[in-house]
Protein backbone atom coordinates (compact mmCIF):
# COMPACT_ATOMS: atom_id res chain seq x y z
CA UNK A 1 0.00 0.00 0.00
CA UNK A 2 0.94 3.43 -1.01
CA UNK A 3 2.48 5.79 2.21
CA UNK A 4 -0.25 8.19 1.19
CA UNK A 5 -3.49 5.78 0.79
CA UNK A 6 -2.37 4.79 4.42
CA UNK A 7 -2.69 8.01 5.81
CA UNK A 8 -6.21 8.29 4.32
CA UNK A 9 -7.30 5.05 5.44
CA UNK A 10 -5.35 4.37 8.86
CA UNK A 11 -4.44 6.48 11.67
CA UNK A 12 -1.11 6.39 12.80
CA UNK A 13 -0.22 4.57 16.39
CA UNK A 14 1.50 7.74 17.80
CA UNK A 15 -1.75 9.77 16.88
CA UNK A 16 -4.05 7.40 18.09
CA UNK A 17 -2.74 7.94 21.96
CA UNK A 18 -3.61 11.38 21.37
CA UNK A 19 -7.36 11.14 19.59
CA UNK A 20 -8.96 7.55 20.79
CA UNK A 21 -9.11 5.72 24.34
CA UNK A 22 -7.31 2.61 25.29
CA UNK A 23 -9.64 -0.34 25.90
CA UNK A 24 -8.15 -0.88 29.16
CA UNK A 25 -7.94 2.53 30.55
CA UNK A 26 -11.96 2.85 29.26
CA UNK A 27 -12.82 0.43 31.89
CA UNK A 28 -11.38 2.33 34.58
CA UNK A 29 -12.78 5.42 33.83
CA UNK A 30 -16.15 4.44 31.78
CA UNK A 31 -19.21 2.15 32.95
CA UNK A 32 -20.13 -0.62 30.80
CA UNK A 33 -24.00 0.22 29.61
CA UNK A 34 -24.95 -3.45 30.96
CA UNK A 35 -23.21 -2.45 34.93
CA UNK A 36 -24.88 0.82 34.75
CA UNK A 37 -28.63 -0.98 33.94
CA UNK A 38 -27.37 -3.20 37.66
CA UNK A 39 -26.10 -0.55 39.31
CA UNK A 40 -28.26 2.89 38.24
CA UNK A 41 -31.53 3.75 38.10
CA UNK A 42 -33.05 5.02 34.70
CA UNK A 43 -33.99 8.89 35.79
CA UNK A 44 -37.75 7.74 33.98
CA UNK A 45 -37.85 5.21 35.79
CA UNK A 46 -37.47 6.57 39.06
CA UNK A 47 -40.10 9.25 38.73
CA UNK A 48 -42.52 5.61 38.27
CA UNK A 49 -41.21 3.63 40.93
CA UNK A 50 -40.15 6.54 43.74
CA UNK A 51 -41.62 9.32 45.15
CA UNK A 52 -39.69 12.40 44.93
CA UNK A 53 -38.68 13.85 48.64
CA UNK A 54 -40.85 17.34 47.87
CA UNK A 55 -43.89 15.17 46.88
CA UNK A 56 -43.29 12.94 49.96
CA UNK A 57 -43.72 16.06 52.10
CA UNK A 58 -47.00 16.45 50.96
CA UNK A 59 -48.42 13.04 50.84
CA UNK A 60 -47.09 12.12 53.44
CA UNK A 61 -46.51 12.61 57.57
CA UNK A 62 -42.66 12.56 59.13
CA UNK A 63 -42.72 9.43 61.64
CA UNK A 64 -41.77 11.88 64.15
CA UNK A 65 -44.49 14.32 63.29
CA UNK A 66 -46.84 11.34 63.81
CA UNK A 67 -46.01 11.25 67.01
CA UNK A 68 -46.46 14.61 68.50
CA UNK A 69 -50.16 15.07 65.99
CA UNK A 70 -51.76 11.47 66.75
CA UNK A 71 -51.93 8.93 69.02
CA UNK A 72 -50.88 5.45 68.75
CA UNK A 73 -52.75 2.25 68.79
CA UNK A 74 -51.54 0.91 71.80
CA UNK A 75 -51.80 4.21 73.43
CA UNK A 76 -55.52 4.05 72.59
CA UNK A 77 -55.81 1.22 73.51
CA UNK A 78 -54.72 1.80 76.85
CA UNK A 79 -56.44 5.54 77.51
CA UNK A 80 -59.82 4.71 75.68
CA UNK A 81 -62.82 1.94 75.17
CA UNK A 82 -63.77 0.65 72.28
CA UNK A 83 -67.17 1.78 71.44
CA UNK A 84 -68.15 -2.12 70.46
CA UNK A 85 -66.65 -2.36 74.02
CA UNK A 86 -68.66 -0.17 75.43
CA UNK A 87 -71.99 -1.90 74.12
CA UNK A 88 -70.65 -5.10 75.87
CA UNK A 89 -69.76 -3.96 78.80
CA UNK A 90 -72.12 -0.73 79.46
CA UNK A 91 -75.76 0.25 79.70
CA UNK A 92 -76.58 3.08 77.45
CA UNK A 93 -77.87 6.26 79.45
CA UNK A 94 -81.29 6.30 77.82
CA UNK A 95 -82.04 2.72 79.40
CA UNK A 96 -79.76 1.97 82.33
CA UNK A 97 -82.44 2.75 84.61
CA UNK A 98 -86.01 1.49 85.58
CA UNK A 99 -88.90 1.33 88.58
CA UNK A 100 -88.14 3.27 92.04
CA UNK A 101 -84.37 5.40 91.28
CA UNK A 102 -83.54 7.24 94.07
CA UNK A 103 -81.61 11.01 93.25
CA UNK A 104 -79.00 12.57 95.10
CA UNK A 105 -77.64 15.75 94.80
CA UNK A 106 -74.77 18.10 96.63
CA UNK A 107 -73.23 21.20 96.17
CA UNK A 108 -69.72 23.04 98.04
CA UNK A 109 -68.01 25.91 97.86
CA UNK A 110 -64.21 24.64 97.41
CA UNK A 111 -60.93 26.83 98.65
CA UNK A 112 -57.50 26.24 97.80
CA UNK A 113 -56.23 22.81 100.16
CA UNK A 114 -60.33 22.45 101.11
CA UNK A 115 -61.38 18.77 101.11
CA UNK A 116 -65.40 18.77 101.20
CA UNK A 117 -67.82 15.53 100.70
CA UNK A 118 -69.40 16.97 97.92
CA UNK A 119 -72.07 14.11 96.73
CA UNK A 120 -73.00 11.10 99.45
CA UNK A 121 -75.24 8.23 98.01
CA UNK A 122 -75.70 6.13 101.61
CA UNK A 123 -73.54 2.06 100.89
CA UNK A 124 -72.58 2.81 97.40
CA UNK A 125 -70.36 5.72 96.40
CA UNK A 126 -69.38 9.03 98.58
CA UNK A 127 -67.55 11.76 95.89
CA UNK A 128 -64.69 14.81 98.04
CA UNK A 129 -63.94 17.21 96.10
CA UNK A 130 -60.11 19.43 97.39
CA UNK A 131 -59.62 22.34 95.66
CA UNK A 132 -55.94 22.93 93.90
CA UNK A 133 -56.19 26.75 94.26
CA UNK A 134 -57.78 30.05 92.74
CA UNK A 135 -57.97 28.73 89.16
CA UNK A 136 -56.14 25.89 89.37
CA UNK A 137 -59.62 23.32 89.35
CA UNK A 138 -60.15 20.90 91.37
CA UNK A 139 -59.77 17.12 92.02
CA UNK A 140 -62.85 14.80 92.67
CA UNK A 141 -62.16 11.66 94.59
CA UNK A 142 -64.17 8.91 94.06
CA UNK A 143 -64.52 6.72 97.27
CA UNK A 144 -65.93 3.62 97.39
CA UNK A 145 -68.40 2.41 99.79
CA UNK A 146 -69.55 -1.01 97.69
CA UNK A 147 -67.59 -2.31 94.89
CA UNK A 148 -68.30 -0.55 90.95
CA UNK A 149 -66.90 -0.50 87.81
CA UNK A 150 -67.39 2.14 84.80
CA UNK A 151 -66.09 4.90 83.40
CA UNK A 152 -66.28 9.12 83.56
CA UNK A 153 -66.69 10.93 80.95
CA UNK A 154 -64.49 14.46 81.93
CA UNK A 155 -65.49 17.35 79.74
CA UNK A 156 -62.69 20.20 80.18
CA UNK A 157 -63.11 23.91 80.01
CA UNK A 158 -61.32 24.10 77.03
CA UNK A 159 -63.09 21.74 74.47
CA UNK A 160 -61.38 18.44 75.16
CA UNK A 161 -63.07 15.28 76.49
CA UNK A 162 -61.56 12.60 77.78
CA UNK A 163 -62.74 8.95 79.14
CA UNK A 164 -61.04 7.66 82.45
CA UNK A 165 -61.99 4.05 83.64
CA UNK A 166 -62.85 3.67 86.61
CA UNK A 167 -62.63 0.14 89.07
CA UNK A 168 -63.73 0.31 93.10
CA UNK A 169 -63.05 -2.35 94.94
CA UNK A 170 -65.15 -1.61 98.48
CA UNK A 171 -63.36 0.61 100.85
CA UNK A 172 -60.74 1.88 97.58
CA UNK A 173 -60.66 5.41 96.17
CA UNK A 174 -59.53 6.87 92.52
CA UNK A 175 -59.00 10.15 92.03
CA UNK A 176 -59.44 12.08 88.78
CA UNK A 177 -57.31 15.25 88.38
CA UNK A 178 -58.16 18.00 86.90
CA UNK A 179 -56.20 21.44 86.55
CA UNK A 180 -58.63 23.88 84.60
CA UNK A 181 -61.06 26.30 86.52
CA UNK A 182 -63.92 25.02 84.84
CA UNK A 183 -64.82 21.09 84.19
CA UNK A 184 -67.87 18.31 83.87
CA UNK A 185 -67.92 14.91 84.60
CA UNK A 186 -70.25 12.45 83.70
CA UNK A 187 -70.05 9.10 85.50
CA UNK A 188 -71.50 5.70 84.67
CA UNK A 189 -70.81 2.88 87.33
CA UNK A 190 -72.14 -0.07 87.71
CA UNK A 191 -72.44 -2.49 90.93
CA UNK A 192 -73.15 -6.55 90.05
CA UNK A 193 -74.30 -9.28 92.60
CA UNK A 194 -74.28 -13.10 92.01
CA UNK A 195 -78.37 -13.72 91.72
CA UNK A 196 -79.44 -10.06 91.50
CA UNK A 197 -79.72 -7.41 88.95
CA UNK A 198 -77.10 -4.29 88.46
CA UNK A 199 -77.29 -1.23 90.36
CA UNK A 200 -76.54 1.80 88.03
CA UNK A 201 -75.41 4.96 89.20
CA UNK A 202 -74.95 7.84 87.14
CA UNK A 203 -73.81 11.06 88.50
CA UNK A 204 -72.75 14.24 86.99
CA UNK A 205 -70.37 16.64 88.37
CA UNK A 206 -69.57 20.46 87.58
CA UNK A 207 -66.37 23.19 88.91
CA UNK A 208 -66.68 26.46 88.10
CA UNK A 209 -65.12 29.55 89.37
CA UNK A 210 -61.59 31.63 88.24
CA UNK A 211 -61.09 33.19 90.82
CA UNK A 212 -61.85 32.35 94.50
CA UNK A 213 -63.12 29.37 96.17
CA UNK A 214 -64.49 26.77 93.48
CA UNK A 215 -68.44 26.26 93.46
CA UNK A 216 -68.96 22.59 92.67
CA UNK A 217 -72.21 20.41 92.35
CA UNK A 218 -73.38 17.26 91.66
CA UNK A 219 -76.41 14.97 90.88
CA UNK A 220 -77.12 11.22 90.92
CA UNK A 221 -79.34 8.67 90.35
CA UNK A 222 -78.79 4.93 91.66
CA UNK A 223 -81.41 2.73 90.14
CA UNK A 224 -81.62 -1.02 88.98
CA UNK A 225 -80.42 -2.09 85.15
CA UNK A 226 -82.61 -3.06 82.67
CA UNK A 227 -80.53 -5.80 81.22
Amino acid sequence: MKIEDADLKYVKITDADQRYLKLDDASATYLKLDDAALNYLKIDDANVKYLKIEDAEQKYLKIEDAAQKYLSLDDAARTYLKIADGDARYAKLGSAVMGDGSVYTGFQAVGGGDTKTVLDVPGNLRIDAHGNGAGEGVNFVLIGLRSFDGQVQVALGDGSVRLVPVKLAEGETQTLSTDLPAVQLTLQLVHTEQDAKAQVLTATLSASGAEGPSVVSAQALLGAATQ
